[in-house]
């Protein structure tokens, strides 16, 4: 099944590995007032070839340094990420967004309005991107101002857009 806009298309699109596929974050969502679990992430795909996310994990860091798993590398195995396509992560136990999650976190996974840091991290282990963030205000997220090298910057929640 397609991911991000819908592809037409009488066949399955192709997935490609590139060496080092260009896919950054572009937005972070980290509550409501009325539901501080109405969380996501979401990521989007630079490249002009669908991508497989096999083996790709997101971590969230605290403000004292501490790393854990937000959503492990099995929970990508088998998805893709269409070309300059978005792709949205959200948290199981809350997010009720009108765009459907492409994934969903575990209900015991957080993230916190101050000092945090998301990083999406490529099956070689290494760091695709990162983002840090002093507050995000509820009702509110934290997007680049364009893709895909524009800053973070507080604004009106916008997934797959």
């Amino acid at each position: 099944e397609p991911v991000g806009p819908f592809l037409v298309s009488n066949t399955e699109p192709q997935t490609s590995n590139v060496s080092t596929p260009n896919i950054i974050i572009s937005e972070v969502m980290v509550g409501k007032t009325e539901n501080a679990d109405y969380e996501f992430v979401e990521i989007w795909n630079a490249e002009n070839v669908m991508l497989d996310l096999t083996g790709w994990a997101v971590k969230k860091r605290t403000s004292t340094g501490s790393e854990s798993i937000l959503v492990s590398s099995k929970s990508f195995e088998g998805k893709a990420i269409a070309p300059k396509s978005h792709f949205l992560i959200a948290d199981s136990a809350g997010y009720s967004g009108p765009i459907p999650a492409d994934l969903l976190w575990p209900v015991s996974y957080s993230l916190a309005y101050t000092k945090n840091t998301v990083l999406l991290i490529r099956p070689d282990g290494s760091v695709s991107d990162s983002v840090y963030w002093e507050e995000i205000y509820k009702d509110r997220s934290y997007a680049r101002t364009s893709l895909p090298n524009g800053s973070f910057q507080i604004s009106d929640p916008s997934p797959r857009q």
